[in-house]
């Protein structure tokens, strides 16, 4: 028996991953009825996981009637198809890009996996990961054998391909993002009011002059996010500047130095900063650091996003911080729910509150201090 070694960058319970490999060469025939199947220790051996897994996996095969276990005989193929209904197949398709293996340490998506994950697993939901390629057409998706799809973090270029799915009625959700002229189902953090909360608790600390640094202009959580700051500006009574108002193409530290030192330089400087996003916040931090700025004596900073054992144990910024977890266990939920009818009747988004943690880098702005930068 020829089998391929797992993928370990492949996140995922590597049972069930089994379970796929295996259901899959039984029912096109590669296993035919009567086949034995190699010890427990000898398949593990070849596919590179522990003879616990492959024991899991193979007691889940015998459960839905497709492999007898016989003790002292070994493990039999019997039949070519399920004789239970077999685990939901969800397939997970990531818009970022990101290796499997930067997906799991990623501060961002690393929790909605988990969520994903640990709901499955728990569900009994079989599921595996794939990438959105740039351009790729609806024909190809719905080529993709399973009940469900989940697409994580999509773009505005992912918009049609989207569109298509759903006027097709090919179940889907969307996690991490969502469209308010596209109705499918979507899972995501409420980043409008997010930004509408940052920008009135910066106005209640006395700030007048706040600016907006976003990065991505095409990615609809940045879009959120400065909508509903503008919105929370207007609440608090203050114009909105486009000079203080930065959506840039990348998140990089010279992108982000370049707007600073542009803002530092300007007549009216900002006394508070909300970078919209992680690496925009540590990159706004150090450049505000180093142009000899305090914070939040001189400028008031506050992030998005949250990475406890990386920069902020020993810079804490004020920051906005999204449900990912509990995200990725909504979007399983929801998959599994619509599966059979989709679309499902009514609007589905589901948009859950953020967290704004109070730290370190921002202050009530004094008369003693009239403009920071």
């Amino acid at each position: 028996m020829v089998v391929d070694r797992l993928d370990p960058r492949v996140p995922g319970p590597r049972y069930l991953q089994v379970v796929e490999m295996l259901r899959r060469r039984i029912a096109t025939g590669e296993l035919p009825a009567g086949t034995r199947i190699p010890s427990d220790r000898e398949l593990a051996a070849k596919i590179g996981v522990s003879p616990v897994t492959v024991s899991r996996a193979l007691q889940r095969l015998s459960e839905i009637g497709m492999v007898r276990r016989e003790v002292g005989r070994g493990t039999f193929v019997i039949a070519s198809t399920p004789q239970q209904q077999l685990e939901v197949h969800l397939r997970v398709l990531f818009g970022s890009g990101l290796a499997p293996e930067t997906v799991r340490t990623d501060y961002y998506l690393g929790p909605l996996l988990r969520g994903l994950i640990d709901e499955a697993s728990k569900q009994g939901v079989l599921f595996s990961f794939g990438g959105l390629r740039t351009g790729q057409g609806s024909s190809s998706v719905e080529r993709i054998n399973n009940d469900a799809l989940i697409f994580v973090t999509p773009a505005d270029e992912h918009v049609e391909l989207l569109r298509s799915l759903y006027q097709a009625k090919r179940p889907f959700v969307i996690l991490g993002a969502h469209w308010d002229d596209l109705p499918a189902p979507s899972v995501d953090s409420d980043n409008f009011e997010a930004g509408r909360r940052v920008a009135k608790r910066l106005a209640r600390l006395h700030h007048q002059r706040i600016a907006f640094l976003g990065a991505f202009a095409n990615a609809p959580n940045t879009r959120d996010r400065l909508l509903g700051f503008k919105a929370g500006l207007s609440e608090a009574g203050l114009p909105v500047d486009p000079e203080l108002t930065d959506v840039v193409p990348d998140n990089t530290k010279d992108t982000v130095e370049e707007v600073i030192q542009r803002w530092i330089g300007a007549h009216d400087p900002p006394t508070a900063v909300f970078a919209a996003g992680y690496d925009l916040s540590v990159w706004a931090y150090k450049a505000i650091l180093s142009a000899g700025l305090r914070i939040p004596e001189d400028v008031s900073l506050v992030g998005f996003d949250d990475n406890p054992a990386d920069f902020w144990d020993q810079n804490p910024i004020t920051t906005v911080i999204q449900p990912l977890y509990r995200m990725g266990i909504e979007a399983v939920r929801m998959a599994l729910a619509n599966r059979r009818v989709f679309p499902p009747s009514g609007r589905s988004t589901l948009l859950l509150p953020c967290r704004y943690v109070e730290r370190g880098s921002t202050a009530k702005r004094t008369v003693s201090n009239p403009r920071a930068m």
